[in-house]
């Protein structure tokens, strides 16, 4: 059976687009990362692979922030 980490860490938030010419912005928040460098490192598998980042944010208020600057899209 897998470890499940129950752990609740400070959220991040990251916006990003897919792809390179991608207008669409997605807005994200993981709460079972430590710091945002396992999301941000190129090996992850946490983000699209060709995504663009642009704006990263630790906080619990940076979720809803992204959300209202980048309107409709998140997961």
């Amino acid at each position: 059976m897998a470890y499940v980490n129950k752990t609740k860490y400070t959220p991040i938030a990251v916006a990003y687009t897919k792809g390179r010419y991608g207008k669409k912005v997605y807005v994200q928040e993981w709460t079972d990362q430590r710091t945002p460098d396992k999301i941000l490192n190129v090996r992850s598998k946490l983000l699209p692979k060709d995504c663009e980042i642009l704006e990263v944010g630790v906080g619990s208020r940076y979720y809803s922030k992204f959300k209202l600057k980048y309107d409709k899209y998140y997961d």
